[in-house]
């Protein structure tokens, strides 16, 4: 099994860098023909590069390579210039949302604050009529208490 990943790797890639040992024992355990053995590796490879950890690690390995040296990377790992391209894209477009929400999100922290701050002042103005319209009543009490409970109505 080595020796068939071993021919098919890319020069100066060595087999553990691709597969750990568990792996290709797995692999000469259950495969038996070297076409099923190309078919489950190329579907494992295809679904490890549309994970989006993948992608954004394969969007910061490319983001230095010439047009050349890129060519050379995808060929290496099976992929299309183009995939690397919009993967970069959906990046960048995702960097710009991310920006656009904190936008967003400092303008509606704003909006709370001043509507907090409208809240507080109502508040104490309430509590200050309380606070009067309490001592009203403790003050008529206290008078009527004084003058020997006179009826309110005359």
């Amino acid at each position: 099994m080595a020796w068939l990943l071993g021919a098919c790797a890319a020069e100066g890639v060595t087999v553990g860098e691709l597969l750990d040992e568990d792996a290709i024992d797995l692999i000469a355990e259950r495969l038996r023909t070297p076409l099923q053995i190309e078919m489950h590796l190329t579907l494992a490879f295809e679904q490890a590069f549309r994970l989006p950890g993948a992608k954004f690690a394969t969007v910061l390995e490319t983001a230095t390579l010439s047009e050349a040296e890129l060519a050379e990377y995808c060929r290496r790992r099976g992929l299309y210039i183009e995939q690397i391209q919009a993967w970069r894209a959906a990046c960048v477009q995702g960097q710009h949302s991310t920006r656009a929400q904190q936008q967003m999100d400092n303008v509606q922290a704003k909006a709370d604050k001043k509507r907090i701050r409208e809240l507080e002042r109502e508040l104490r103005r309430k509590e200050k009529a309380l606070a009067e319209a309490a001592a009203l009543l403790i003050l008529q009490k206290k008078l009527n208490a004084y003058w020997g409970n006179v009826d309110e109505e005359s």
